[in-house]
């Protein structure tokens, strides 16, 4: 097996190409939805024209982005409505520029990527400090950061 280093700059070295009619459809939904829990990933159009390592890579992470979409079109609209820009965080999102490119796609936004890495971390931290009384809420953690 490859180390994870060489997996991201295998990646890095696919040219994101616009999707067209004969580009994979890949179905990431390898363990369920909540909704259906028994729902498999699939890998449709294929063609012999369109089994490459290249395709299946951008595949994968278009439909890593078709499913983060999904759940964004399921919002409720004055939810969605004047939104114009993601902001992501993770190192998948961070460190894999093919899966920001298929977001900017699918949502038709820019993506802009959290200037703090272990954000899960953080977030824990802050929630401990509200729950503790160190600060106020989470909200008040910022303010008390940003004034």
């Amino acid at each position: 097996s490859l180390p994870e280093e060489a997996i991201y700059e295998r990646m890095d070295s696919v040219p994101f190409t616009v999707r067209t009619g004969n580009s994979l459809d890949v179905c990431t939904t390898f363990r369920g939805t909540r909704e259906h829990p028994s729902k498999r990933g699939a890998i449709g159009n294929v063609s012999m024209y369109n089994l490459s390592f290249e395709e299946l890579v951008l595949g994968f992470n278009r439909g890593i982005a078709g499913e983060l979409f999904s759940f964004f079109e399921a919002m409720p609209e004055s939810a969605r409505e004047g939104k114009d820009r993601l902001v992501g965080s993770g190192n998948a999102i961070r460190r894999n520029k093919l899966l920001r490119k298929a977001l900017e796609e699918s949502f038709a936004f820019p993506v802009t990527v959290s200037g703090c890495t272990e954000e899960a971390a953080l977030g824990a931290c802050i929630c401990g400090m509200a729950g503790s009384g160190q600060t106020g809420s989470p909200e008040d953690f910022w303010k008390e950061r940003m004034s």
